[in-house]
């Protein structure tokens, strides 16, 4: 039975390499916007505060439409800790401390292409952190392994 539901499904367009390079180019662009508003982000500064500079970057940038609005979240918050609703995740009053994890997390539609993306970062130590990037980039390498 499912087999035959999938059979009557669409078929999938192929991406021609044009759109293919929209698609980088969009997403090069959200992860500048991150990379570039981490370099910005001082001690003090709230969630909400981070992720309205995310939103006024890409507009600056000539996104003019957006997948979903930007998201910062601090320390315990970026384990999303205590959780439940939607209204949950939006940028809170939460202010960055020294040693905090930072997820920030973007999704331009830029010349009409989307992109979605989170970027993780510390402010200053955070063994955690680092860590997870160590295990990141062995499994990268891994998933490359895998399908070259």
């Amino acid at each position: 039975m499912i087999k035959d539901l999938l059979y009557k499904l669409p078929r999938r367009p192929s991406l021609t390499a044009a759109d293919l390079e929209g698609l980088a180019a969009s997403q090069r662009l959200a992860y500048a916007c991150a990379r570039d508003i981490a370099r910005e982000l001082q001690e003090g500064w709230t969630e909400a505060q981070a992720a309205r500079l995310m939103d006024v970057y890409l507009r600056d940038h000539g996104v003019k439409t957006v997948f979903h609005k930007s998201f910062a979240w601090f320390g315990e918050r970026a384990r999303f800790d205590g959780m439940r609703h939607w209204l949950d995740f939006l940028p809170s009053s939460r202010r960055l401390r020294p040693g905090d994890c930072v997820i920030l997390d973007t999704a331009p539609v830029y010349r009409g292409y989307p992109a979605d993306i989170g970027y993780s970062w510390s402010l200053g130590d955070n063994p955690g952190v680092t860590a997870g990037r160590v295990f990141l980039a062995k499994l990268r390498a891994i998933l490359l392994e895998l399908f070259s």
